[in-house]
């Protein structure tokens, strides 16, 4: 079950190798695991018989965003974007200069909702001039699905 859930990205490990923030430098432990705050909403927004995007929209509100069901289109659109659930910086920053927002923040609140990690390796991007993402398993699965 722990395993489904690092899979997904529901839950993560809490510790890492050298303390970098990446999901994929994480030390599988179960005891010490994390779930991500999109995934409580999510989960608050099932029983409310709401969906993934629901929970998005709160999310992104909860932490004083204006016009926060931008932050929905904005992930669909880095899905989109995205080459096996890699995205990189510069694709986030050209999405969200498209909404009038600061690429860097985007960024920030992204990492910290638990959409995105940032990431190593090349992703099929050869030689990225920017930082890498990984995009949640679980909530790219859940916009599949919708």
């Amino acid at each position: 079950m722990a395993l489904i859930l690092d899979y997904y990205r529901l839950a993560v490990p809490m510790n890492s190798v050298y303390g970098p923030l990446s999901w994929r430098m994480r030390l599988f432990s179960v005891a010490d695991m994390e779930i991500p705050y999109v995934i409580r909403y999510f989960f608050e927004e099932l029983q409310k018989g709401s969906g993934w995007r629901r929970a998005v929209v709160r999310y992104f509100s909860d932490i004083g965003e204006s016009r926060p069901e931008e932050f929905v289109e904005i992930f669909e659109e880095m899905v989109k974007r995205s080459k096996n659930l890699i995205i990189c910086g510069e694709d986030i920053v050209d999405v969200s200069m498209k909404y009038g927002r600061d690429g860097g923040v985007v960024i920030a609140e992204m990492k910290g909702a638990g959409l995105i990690s940032p990431t190593v390796g090349c992703g099929g991007f050869g030689r990225a001039k920017a930082p890498l993402y990984e995009i949640n398993r679980f909530f790219a699965l859940l916009l599949k699905l919708s």
